[in-house]
């Protein structure tokens, strides 16, 4: 890098004060892309298919949907995932030094929308939105 802060995206558009700002790190790659929010949009949006599912038939379904609960924990836990490990080592794409960059907001937003999603799947998983038992009746009902 020629000085300057500059970051990089989760698609690859690079910001800042330094001289390569405003330009995309997808189009100087050469065979690779560097898209790390790709991970994160792909397992958030499949998991918020399963939450709306769950929310469409919540309490109104003799089944719980376990499945749609099971896929949303293994988004969630994609996301927490993803997340922490590009919170934590945000990678370089082969542009800065080692120990020069570091994560914004981006991926601790993933691995918060990861956490949201593993605590609805246990939700579903504990019961709490299936639907109540019917009420036992006696064989003669009262006039």
């Amino acid at each position: 890098m020629d000085g300057g802060a500059t970051s990089i995206s989760g698609w690859g558009s690079i910001s800042g004060t330094s001289s390569i700002a405003g330009t995309n790190l997808n189009d100087v790659m050469e065979g690779w892309t560097y898209r790390p929010g790709l991970i994160g949009l792909v397992f958030g949006a499949i998991g918020v298919i399963a939450a709306l599912a769950l929310a469409a038939t919540a309490g109104r379904s003799t089944r719980p949907h376990r499945i749609t609960a099971a896929v949303l924990t293994l988004c969630g836990l994609a996301c927490v995932g993803w997340g922490v490990l590009r919170g934590i080592a945000p990678g370089d794409a082969g542009v800065f030094d080692a120990g020069d960059s570091y994560a914004e907001i981006g991926p601790w937003v993933t691995a918060l929308g990861g956490v949201v999603m593993i605590a609805a799947a246990v939700v579903v998983f504990a019961g709490r939105i299936d639907p109540p038992e019917p009420m036992a009746r006696r064989g003669i009902q009262p006039r």
